[in-house]
């Protein structure tokens, strides 16, 4: 397979152009000098995925800065917390597995987030080799407080688009997603 040519690279990556460039800008630049370099590049795909990544970056940065100014807990945090406020008490296993954290990370907040007494631990009744966790009701008030804050820039985001384009973009998002979790080549967390 030939590689880009350099002539072509550098002008897509000489200083002036790179200043000009933002997240959004170099989309339409890498869709328009990646696949005549690179035989068989899907174009339309390349687009897709690097608009869905740059759009979801951007937008959970934001998230995560506004939880971060208000200083109650990191949008990490908020992930559990907002699982345990929505199931009560659960084993530890099940709110790992719905967090999609992998178990090292999901572990140590964890300990952390029941360090800050967030939430209470204890072994299974049903089986003494699980733990299992619940919100306490330090955390349920950190979870109500930061999630209001939270709330109110997902609505910043969301009334950008019209209720019909919301819509939409989470039927389409859903359509991309759910056609796919059963394929045996996937990788998720688990």
């Amino acid at each position: 397979m030939p590689l880009p040519s350099d002539r072509a690279l550098n002008a897509a990556t000489a200083p002036d152009a790179v200043e000009d460039t933002t997240m959004w800008s170099l989309i339409g630049q890498a869709v328009e000098s990646v696949p005549p370099q690179i035989p068989g590049v899907d174009d339309e795909a390349m687009r897709l995925c690097m608009t869905l990544h740059c759009a979801t970056s951007l937008v959970f940065y934001d998230l995560s800065a506004t939880l971060r100014r208000a200083d109650i807990v990191a949008a990490p945090t908020l992930k559990l917390l907002l699982i345990l406020y929505m199931y009560g008490e659960m084993e530890t296993r099940d709110l790992i597995r719905l967090s999609g954290m992998s178990r090292a990370a999901a572990s140590a907040l964890l300990d952390k987030i029941s360090g800050q007494e967030m939430i209470e631990r204890r072994l299974s009744e049903r089986d003494r080799r699980t733990h299992v966790v619940t919100l306490s009701e330090k955390g349920r008030t950190a979870f109500v407080e930061a999630f209001s804050i939270y709330n109110a820039r997902e609505r910043y985001w969301a009334e950008t688009l019209t209720p019909e384009e919301r819509d939409q973009l989470v039927t389409l998002l859903g359509k991309l997603v759910n056609a796919r979790l059963d394929d045996g080549n996937l990788r998720r967390r688990q």
